[in-house]
């Protein structure tokens, strides 16, 4: 989405700005004519790249500054170029700290200062200047970050030409375009048409997980429309990669966790771990709020009365007054994107959770089934969600 604005103002790309932002590259935010101060870069702390931090430094005279929401923090300035030459290398171990020191700013910004100390980085002082320098600054990273679910952190520094003179006006425009970057404009984040996405998910807390299939990093997310906590398990690094192998799995207590044999869910479960803890990388989210195809545990046993008495998986909903299937996988497609997942292969015998995470902004490359092996208990479920519910299936 490009939005063109009439006047003085140049084309700006708030879609870029938000892939940029997310995936940890640089943003260009143009300044505002009504206001003092030039243009400036803005990445992302929390999945800042290495690439990212070493352009920032080329066009910047290395002196970057950070934002932070704790205000107490605010404006530490980070001189990276200790000889005063931005444009030469960093020693290979500094270097290699900086993004780790950077990213662990967005989080833990005390941690981030002890773990200065340990690399022997004498570049962090704390000043006053914070998002003075940029007025808009603040502003534009709390929205970006927002919409997201991120952390209201960035990377920010000015914008310096061959001479030392900071970029202004349309220099800054030229700047994006030479050079592949999104420009955002403070106003584009103004008024309705501009508006950007509140924001569905949050991610809350994040741990490594060994199972028996190895071991995965693990986070929570919670849902802003519903206040769901869904667990998340990450294998290898996901974050820019397309092709992701994902596993969308529906929170199924009897299946899952008591062993039921009335459905496959326990089986598919154990199945898509092994599959992705066997790939370079893949995602399962386990979908809290999903059980009995989200009408809840208490209508899903009133459900399995009924199918004991005849009816089968579809008609117990019905008779029960309870849609078919209630279930939204919105909140899933909004996990892969706080990820920096870009395209997945999708472990799944539900056409429709493909054609939920297409809508939702998350393509699906290719589709792989997952079919565990049936049984007398299960049988007849899996034929009635082939046949009436258009799962792939090879059951007759």
């Amino acid at each position: 989405m490009t939005n063109i604005h009439h006047g003085q103002r140049e084309c700006t790309d708030l879609a870029g700005a938000l892939t940029a932002f997310r995936e940890g590259a640089p943003v260009v935010l143009a300044p505002d004519p009504r206001r003092p101060g030039g243009g400036c870069l803005l990445v992302a702390l929390e999945t800042l790249r290495a690439d990212a931090l070493s352009f920032a430094r080329r066009h910047t005279h290395g002196l970057i500054s950070v934002l932070l929401r704790d205000r107490q923090q605010q404006g530490i300035h980070l001189f990276l170029a200790n000889d005063g030459d931005a444009s030469e290398a960093l020693e290979p171990a500094l270097a290699a700290a900086l993004p780790v020191l950077l990213r662990a700013l967005a989080h833990d910004p005390a941690g981030a200062q002890h773990l200065a100390s340990d690399v022997g980085a004498p570049f962090i002082s704390l000043s006053g200047a914070g998002s003075l320098s940029w007025p808009d600054s603040e502003q534009v990273v709390s929205a970006l970050a927002s919409c997201l679910g991120m952390a209201d952190a960035a990377l920010i520094c000015s914008l310096f030409d061959d001479n030392g003179r900071c970029l202004q006006g349309d220099e800054v425009a030229a700047f994006a375009t030479s050079h592949g970057l999104a420009l955002l404009h403070p106003d584009d984040l103004d008024g309705d048409e501009h508006a950007l996405p509140a924001p569905r998910v949050q991610r809350l807390a994040t741990s490594r997980l060994p199972t028996r299939h190895g071991e995965f990093t693990m986070h929570a997310f919670s849902s802003v429309v519903d206040g769901a906590e869904h667990a998340v398990l990450v294998w290898g690094d996901v974050d820019g990669h397309d092709e992701v192998l994902v596993r969308l799995h529906s929170e199924c207590l009897t299946g899952d966790v008591l062993g039921s044999l009335r459905c496959d869910c326990g089986t598919q479960l154990e199945m898509s771990l092994s599959r992705i803890a066997a790939a370079p990388c893949g995602v399962l989210i386990y979908l809290r709020g999903h059980e009995g195809r989200g009408i809840g545990f208490s209508h899903k046993v009133r459900a399995y009365a009924l199918q004991d008495d005849g009816l089968d998986t579809v008609d117990a909903n019905v008779a029960l007054g309870l849609p078919v299937d209630a279930r939204s996988f919105d909140c899933a497609a909004d996990i892969l994107l706080n990820l920096g997942v870009r395209s997945v292969s999708l472990l799944s015998n539900n056409p429709r959770k493909k054609a939920e995470l297409a809508r939702a902004g998350m393509p699906v490359v290719r589709v792989l089934s997952v079919v565990p092996p049936s049984n007398g208990e299960n049988v007849r479920y899996l034929i009635t969600k082939k046949k009436r519910m258009g799962h792939d299936l090879p059951f007759d």
